[in-house]
């Protein structure tokens, strides 16, 4: 039971955060983070599906609209059916994401869906002590969703095991 546990707790991070961030990172990026994904000391998800439209990119709402000023992208979630909807492992453990977003340019240009790396919630000081200082901020060791992202459960999900339905009910 334990070992089922064990696989299902990092199903989201299995399926789509680490192999996406594998695939799409930089190589500077990668060389900083994968050995923390990798070993478990970031925890991630997936974050495309919003509430409006299903899986469809082509559609999505949420923007990441570059400032050239401070060289960062604003993520912005403007509608309730821009939020992100169905992320494994995101209401209650995962650290980072990979979040699909449409990627603004300054004038207002629209470049279309773009990945980015996004901390989630406060790693405290492990993972800033064995970066060499590389992360931006250091937030308290709370595990506590980081300012400017809200985060909620839907809640748990039907999972049927062997579960009988009568035949005039199909």
């Amino acid at each position: 039971m334990q070992s089922i546990l064990k696989f299902l707790l990092h199903v989201p991070q299995n399926l789509a955060f680490a192999p996406v961030f594998n695939s799409q990172a930089s190589p500077n990026l990668h060389k900083t983070y994968f050995p923390f994904i990798e070993s478990r000391a970031i925890l991630g998800c997936y974050l495309q599906t919003e509430l409006g439209h299903g899986s469809d990119v082509s559609r999505l709402e949420t923007t990441a609209t570059f400032i050239p000023a401070t060289r960062e992208f604003e993520i912005h979630s403007p509608t309730l059916t821009s939020s992100k909807w169905w992320i494994g492992a995101l209401g209650k453990t995962a650290t980072h994401g990979v979040v699909q977003a449409k990627l603004v340019l300054p004038g207002g240009k629209d470049i279309g869906p773009h990945l980015f790396f996004v901390q989630l919630r406060d790693l405290g000081s492990f993972l800033y002590l064995f970066t060499t200082n590389t992360l931006t901020r250091r937030y308290p060791d709370t595990h506590e969703i980081l300012p400017g992202i809200n985060i909620g459960d839907i809640g748990f999900v039907p999972c049927y095991y062997h579960y009988l339905v009568p035949y005039c009910h199909s």
